[in-house]
């Protein structure tokens, strides 16, 4: 597929259960890549992704009744990207006559994704205290903004709070020197690391 095509299927069968109760189902399916861009996962950002989103809806009707028995709806959304066929992650929600049966999450590993040759991935920056050993002031690089920090002592107090912004070095000028623990935290992860006060 490529960005801004849509396909459109139907379905149509009859079965049985345990030989005795008969049903039909019918029912679309909507197949369209609908975004392309950049998908940010948990160990880094994937570059040049199309986002294809399958849409099913089917009704089982029971012994040729005309209202449906069970409805469903199916929404997916598969992540590709341009070096090969497999997917990179994929979502789907199904719902069951109004009720939501089941939420996937999924998607490709990092070692995964190496192995698939896939040389789109931009991992992310961890972040690093600088310098460390510090005299007055440190920086925290790869911070982001409003990102909280807390300088803590060797008996677990914390001596000092300050919300941190990238460039922007932290005063210590007023700590003694010696050994502390700096607890960095945001929205979406939390980092320690031991720094050193000369």
């Amino acid at each position: 597929m490529t960005y801004n095509t849509t396909y459109i299927d139907s379905l149509k069968g009859n079965a049985s259960r345990n030989g005795t109760l008969a049903y039909n189902r019918k029912g679309n399916t909507t197949i369209t890549a609908d975004g392309y861009g950049n998908l940010i996962l948990p160990y880094g950002t994937v570059n040049n992704i199309l986002r294809v989103k399958v849409e099913r809806t089917y009704e089982d009707y029971v012994d040729f009744i005309q209202t449906p028995a069970i409805e469903y709806a199916e929404t997916s959304y598969y992540y590709y990207s341009e070096e090969n066929r497999h997917f990179i992650a994929l979502t789907n929600q199904l719902t069951v006559s109004g009720f939501v049966a089941q939420s996937i999450l999924q998607y490709q590993n990092e070692a995964t994704l190496v192995t698939l040759g896939m040389d789109d991935i931009i991992p992310n920056q961890e972040m690093s205290f600088y310098p460390n050993p510090a005299v007055n002031q440190f920086s925290i690089k790869n911070i982001a903004k409003n990102t909280t920090v807390e300088i803590i002592d060797l008996n677990g107090r914390v001596v000092k709070t300050v919300l941190a912004s990238p460039n922007n070095p932290i005063d210590i000028s007023n700590l003694t020197k010696g050994y502390y623990m700096v607890n960095v935290s945001n929205n979406t992860e939390t980092f320690v690391e031991k720094l050193i006060v000369q």
